[in-house]
């Protein structure tokens, strides 16, 4: 018998293995983000809808979400 072969990458599998032991929960997840000035902006522009540029002087780590914006979902 040929061992079977999957087009799952090892590290994907690997990690839905080990999802249950995390020490976090996605509700702390939800809280930190809601606590989180750019994360929450974040949040806002994925459901909202991005603005066509961010400002100058917006913090940095926004514009590197915004650079981003069609790699992100919720």
């Amino acid at each position: 018998m040929e061992p079977s072969t999957s087009d799952i990458p090892p590290e994907v599998v690997m990690l839905t293995e080990h999802l249950s032991n995390s020490p976090v929960t996605a509700d702390q997840i939800a809280a930190w983000t809601t606590n989180d000035t750019e994360l929450s902006s974040v949040v806002q522009f994925l459901r909202q809808g991005w603005p066509s540029t961010i400002p100058d002087d917006q913090k940095l780590e926004l514009k590197l979400f915004f650079k981003r914006q069609h790699e992100l979902s919720l």
